[in-house]
């Protein structure tokens, strides 16, 4: 993949997976009923995503690309599963390490991990479903980003190696 190819990959990561993300968060929404659900609160939560959730997609689309390419997936399908698994695994890693003990008591901890704690902060309040969200939006970024993939992929080499 060329340098203009990974630009488009991993912004496309940061602004679809923050969308997607922002989308199963309102959707899953339980104290609002679906009349008092809002395009506003919609954008809201994509802004919140879009500012503290750059670090979780980036990181995801990281290890989405190395795990595609180690595992030499050529199907989109194979990326849809990927992208289902490994954003929940995500989400639930990077809440567990912001929310650790041995990051409390500090002023600095809120500056430095905002980025990480955005993610969960966005739907936390006491649910522990918040990586269980993660599933179709790790998805819908994966089908996103083998698009990008495939389109910005090298092309075969007629001469033999």
């Amino acid at each position: 993949m060329s340098a203009r190819g990974s630009m488009a990959y991993y912004l496309a990561a940061w602004v679809c997976g923050c969308f997607f993300m922002s989308a199963t968060v309102w959707l899953g929404n339980e104290w609002h009923s679906i009349e008092q659900r809002s395009i506003s609160t919609l954008l809201y939560i994509y802004f919140l995503s879009l500012m503290f959730g750059a670090l979780m997609v980036v990181l995801f689309g990281f290890f989405l690309r190395c795990t595609a390419k180690g595992m030499r997936w050529s199907r989109t399908w194979h990326w849809l599963l990927g992208g289902a698994l490994l954003a929940p695994a995500l989400t639930a890693l990077l809440g567990t390490i912001a929310s650790s003990r041995a990051l409390q008591g500090s002023g600095w901890r809120i500056w430095i991990f905002a980025p990480i704690a955005g993610p969960h902060a966005i739907g936390s309040s006491g649910h522990r479903w918040m990586p269980l969200l993660a599933a179709p939006a790790g998805a819908a970024t994966a089908w996103v980003l083998s698009r990008i993939d495939r389109a910005f992929a090298a092309p075969p080499s007629d001469s033999p190696a």
